[in-house]
Parts: structure tokens; C-alpha cells; sequence
């Protein structure tokens, strides 16, 4: 494997690792405010 490819593969993966974490975050951030948003709805009733 050449140079070039195996840092094309290396930053590649690097990449595709960042995207999965930052999914990853704004699925917990959406659910914990559409948590909050039903507990406050709740607490109201």
C-alpha cells in the first residue's frame, strides 16, 4: 500500500469516526430536550 492510500485510509477513518460522535451527541441532545419538554408539559397539568 502506498503512502498516499494508507493516509487517504487513515484520515478517511478519522472522518467517518468525528461524523459517527457528532451524530451520536445530537441524538442525545435532541432527546434530552424533547425530555425536558415532556416533563415540563407534565408538570404543568
Amino acid at each position: 500500500m502506498s503512502l498516499e492510500a494508507l493516509l487517504r485510509f487513515y484520515i478517511g477513518q478519522g472522518l467517518r469516526q468525528d461524523l459517527t460522535n457528532i451524530f451520536a451527541n445530537r441524538v442525545l441532545e435532541v432527546t434530552a430536550k424533547v425530555l425536558a419538554e415532556h416533563i415540563e408539559s407534565e408538570e404543568e397539568n
